[in-house]
């Protein structure tokens, strides 16, 4: 191994902060443009592609995840009203496709995250449709972000009816009967309470 982990500069940078001082000395790094974060950023793909470059058998042990992930998936479905609601992923597809069912029969893709954008960098983080099967509220997060955006379908058209709430990291959705209301929990368990869905 030659690379060496790439020099982070510790700035002498101290706040009060709320009567207390702080020291924050790679705050340079919050600025993903600067010329002195990317030469880091830099540095660190070119130690992280040797490493991996040396490790023995990656190329099998590869081409067997792919081999597995290949076969596909089906998730277990959920039952409300007359609905199923399930994702599905077929061989040869980057990201499941949520669909929905009526109870007698007729498949209907609802979100495709590849239809939505064929790069490949949006994904469907989350997903509930109220008791009766009638609306869905759904996170998409955007080109890598872990904070998605909440939004709510009207499960007929597939049009969205509210939405975006952004920055809606890890939170899980919870609603009323007759879809009146939802409640958004996020990661810090609070509740928010969210007027009913505009029609």
């Amino acid at each position: 191994m030659t690379t060496a982990y790439p020099p982070a500069f510790r700035a002498d940078l101290k706040e009060i902060i709320n009567g207390y001082l702080v020291a924050d000395p790679y705050r340079w790094l919050e600025d993903p443009a600067s010329e002195q974060t990317l030469d880091w950023l830099t540095g660190q793909d070119a130690l992280y592609a040797e490493r991996m470059a040396a490790l023995p058998g990656r190329e099998p042990l590869a081409a067997r995840l792919t081999e597995l992930l290949d076969a596909g998936t089906v998730s277990t479905p959920a039952w409300r009203g007359t609905r199923r609601f399930f994702m599905r992923r077929t061989p040869g597809q980057e990201h499941a496709v949520l669909y929905t069912a009526a109870a007698s029969g007729g498949e209907r893709a609802l979100i495709d995250p590849m239809r939505i954008d064929p790069s490949g960098s949006t994904t469907l983080d989350a997903w509930q449709p109220d008791k009766e099967g009638r609306l869905l509220a759904y996170q998409l997060s955007e080109g890598g972000a872990e904070e998605s955006a909440l939004r709510v379908m009207d499960v007929e058209t597939g049009q969205d009816v509210d939405g975006p709430i952004d920055r809606c990291r890890y939170s899980g959705v919870a609603w009323l009967p007759g879809g009146k209301a939802f409640a958004i929990a996020s990661d810090a368990s609070s509740t928010i309470s969210m007027p009913p869905p505009r029609n």
